[in-house]
């Protein structure tokens, strides 16, 4: 099939697959795991959106005393924009390395065409989070 593929498309072998989006991928053949390092990813995206990667780390992406409504009047001179590059680039860790935020970052996506207060501090506080989760990764065996 490479052969034929060759024929009629320009190809190139390319090395093993390292990076994917900012994450690296180490993969052991002969133990047979692969390990994905969400570090590089979390702390470039850390550094775009104006936060320091030592922030204060804390236990949980929620925040405990805090309540959003399903129902708010958002402030219009909000910049939105910045809020949904937030929002979305931590909604894709959610869906790819980063599970347990999934929740968190369904609810701020909510905000996208407005946010208030809470959602800031929301988005801000699972920023601390992510910073305290930064060195860890995910694991599979037997690939």
């Amino acid at each position: 099939m490479k052969k034929e593929l060759t024929r009629v498309f320009e190809m190139k072998e390319l090395d093993e697959f390292r990076r994917y989006f900012s994450c690296r991928i180490d993969r052991n053949r002969k133990e047979r795991f692969i390990y994905i390092f969400q570090e590089d990813f979390i702390i470039k995206n850390l550094k775009k959106y104006g936060y320091s990667f030592n922030l204060y780390s804390v236990q949980a992406p929620w925040f405990a005393n805090i309540q959003i409504s399903k129902i708010w009047t958002f402030d219009k001179q909000a910049d939105t924009k910045q809020y949904m590059s937030e929002v979305a680039i931590l909604n894709f860790t959610a869906t790819i390395i980063c599970l347990d935020i999934q929740y968190t970052t369904n609810r701020l996506a909510e905000a996208n065409k407005g946010f208030t207060k809470e959602y800031v501090a929301v988005l801000k506080y699972l920023w601390r989070y992510m910073a305290g989760m930064k060195s860890l990764g995910l694991y599979a065996d037997r690939c």
